[in-house]
């Protein structure tokens, strides 16, 4: 059997590839296979490259767990949909949000099916990684909050700190026992290393004092998220780029300006050359600084 799409309700069907038309259950009416085919294929497409660009590039959190929540409801085996949808969860944790025991309950049943047919082994692999260093991520964003030149804002954030900690030894846990699943060598001894490495820290929390007893400072902080959206700044570095892209053409016409008259008056094309070299230049400062921030 096949994964399609029928063409007339939009909704995810399984065809006998030998079949050239059949029936959806879903609507009764019979549809083309090799429709259903080219829909599912575009429409999966259209879902994970959404999801992919929302949720590394732009930041819109939302927007890629929607994208990958579609993308699951297409597909509910589908590798890019199930990993997207738990690192966008990740990404949109607050910090007194407890996400790992409903990421792994979420998690746990899928991969489990999917590695118990033998399929995508390297790709999930990679997705376990890629999902233990996106939650290092968050414990790394949640420890700068929680902590100030190592000490803990209060008891509760110190309480947190350890919360947050126990989740990420948990989560990598659960990494390691699907990845001897997948029987990637390579990436099960760096994720035991990084399992170490949370261990060792665990050992050590009490070595940070407390700034001052209570939850006060704590309550104030918990409901923002670890990750910021980045979707503002993302559309400020779009019109960077595209300020970029009509100064350099301004400065070739204020050049070809200059070279045309160069033997009478080349001063107004230069000044028309030098206002938009300028400009590029700021603009390229500019763009750069945005994208260091995008980076972090």
């Amino acid at each position: 059997m096949r994964k399609g799409v029928c063409p007339n309700c939009q909704k995810p069907v399984d065809y006998d590839e030998g079949q050239t038309v059949q029936t959806c259950p879903s609507c009764q009416k019979d549809y083309l296979t090799s429709q259903a085919s080219k829909l599912y294929g575009l429409l999966y497409s259209q879902h994970a490259s959404n999801g992919n660009i929302a949720l590394n590039t732009s930041m819109n959190f939302d927007k890629a767990l929607g994208e990958y929540e579609k993308l699951l409801a297409l597909d509910e085996e589908s590798i890019d949909a199930v990993f997207g949808i738990a690192l966008a969860k990740i990404s949109l944790a607050k910090l007194g949000e407890d996400i790992i025991p409903e990421l792994i309950a979420f998690l746990d049943g899928k991969i489990t099916k999917i590695i118990a047919k033998g399929n995508y082994l390297p790709e999930i692999a990679r997705y376990l990684l890629t999902l233990g260093f996106r939650y290092d991520r968050y414990f790394e964003r949640a420890s700068e909050v929680l902590k100030i030149n190592n000490q803990y804002l209060d008891e509760a954030a110190k309480a947190r700190f350890q919360v947050v900690l126990k989740q990420a030894i948990t989560l990598w846990e659960f990494i390691i026992a699907n990845l001897e699943k997948t029987e990637s060598s390579d990436d099960l001894s760096s994720a035991r290393e990084r399992l170490t490495s949370l261990r060792e820290a665990d050992s050590g929390i009490d070595a940070y004092q407390v700034i001052s007893k209570g939850a006060v400072k704590y309550e104030e902080i918990k409901e923002n998220a670890v990750f910021e959206n980045r979707v503002a700044l993302f559309k400020v570095r779009i019109v960077f780029m595209i300020a970029q892209m009509v100064f350099v053409v301004g400065a070739i016409i204020g050049f070809s300006i200059m070279m045309s008259n160069y033997a009478t008056n080349p001063i107004p094309g230069l000044i028309v050359f030098g206002v938009f070299a300028v400009l590029f230049l700021i603009s390229n400062i500019g763009g750069r600084i945005v994208k260091n921030k995008l980076s972090k």
